[in-house]
């Protein structure tokens, strides 16, 4: 064999290797986005259920208000929303705002 056969050779051995880099850099970029999508689904859920679960503490503790009147007092007056007292209509706001949590953690 002469030199020029053998440089033929490791030309084309070098042309490989540098292709077989490149798809591995493909799958690996690929298999990464797929980590940081699948990361991002789980830290959304995180924050979503943490969002629910203040507002779940937030009306436990408005049910401990002094004169209150119970929750179905509430929602049964809720359409006369000016007859409502100051904690009653605390705790509708909170009830609607929850239910809208509720819903968003649905949605997501």
């Amino acid at each position: 064999m002469n030199w020029e056969a053998i440089g033929a050779i490791g030309e084309r051995v070098g042309a490989f290797a540098v292709f077989a880099t490149l798809v591995y850099l493909a799958v690996q970029v690929r298999h990464s986005k797929a980590l940081l999508e699948r990361n991002e689904k789980i830290s959304l859920s995180q924050v979503h259920q943490a969002r629910t679960d203040t507002r779940v503490n937030i009306h436990i503790a408005q049910m401990n208000v002094p004169n209150y009147t119970g929750l179905i007092s509430v929602w049964g007056n809720a359409a006369a929303v000016d007859e409502l007292n100051e904690d009653e209509f605390a705790v509708a706001k909170a009830m609607m705002h929850a239910s809208i949590v509720i819903q968003d953690n649905a949605l997501y």
